[in-house]
């Protein structure tokens, strides 16, 4: 009975194509996260935009942050796009909107007195507000200031 070898190009092709689909599964995992992350981003510009409406219309800010917003797209932003609630806390003079990131726990901070600190805005004008994009486990946050901690691309 012959023994059959198997060709050292098909051996060499098949760990190439196992290196490659796992190449692949790995660029298309952090695409999605980064997707996820800036779908949030994005989601939560609209939620500041509609929470800074309803303030120049009445004067404060509302209790629920989805209050705000036109009934048929509540829905939409009850949760962040990891599927955890948003933080959303409001006082006479302010608000802040918080996502609490992929593992959806908090971070630890202090987002009134996050509120206080440095704000982003649409360049690098305060170096001291955060970009936390590619840390998708880190809160994003925005107040009636503007972005404190963001994943904007």
């Amino acid at each position: 009975m012959s023994r059959v070898t198997p060709n050292k190009t098909v051996i060499v092709s098949l760990i190439a194509f196992l290196g490659a689909a796992a190449l692949l599964g790995a660029f298309c995992r952090y695409s999605w996260l980064c997707g996820e992350q800036i779908g949030t981003y994005t989601d939560m510009v609209a939620c500041a935009e509609y929470l800074k409406e309803h303030h120049e219309r009445n004067g404060e800010y509302p209790s629920s942050f989805l209050d705000a917003m036109p009934p048929e797209l509540r829905d939409g932003f009850r949760s962040d796009r990891w599927g955890a609630p948003y933080v959303y806390e409001s006082s006479p003079d302010g608000y802040i909107l918080v996502s609490l990131g992929r593992d959806g726990k908090r971070d630890g901070l202090d987002y009134w007195g996050v509120r206080d600190g440095p704000v982003w805005s649409d360049g690098p004008t305060n170096p001291g507000a955060v970009n936390i994009l590619g840390q998708y486990d880190a809160d994003q946050v925005v107040s009636d200031r503007g972005w404190h901690r963001h994943a904007s691309p």
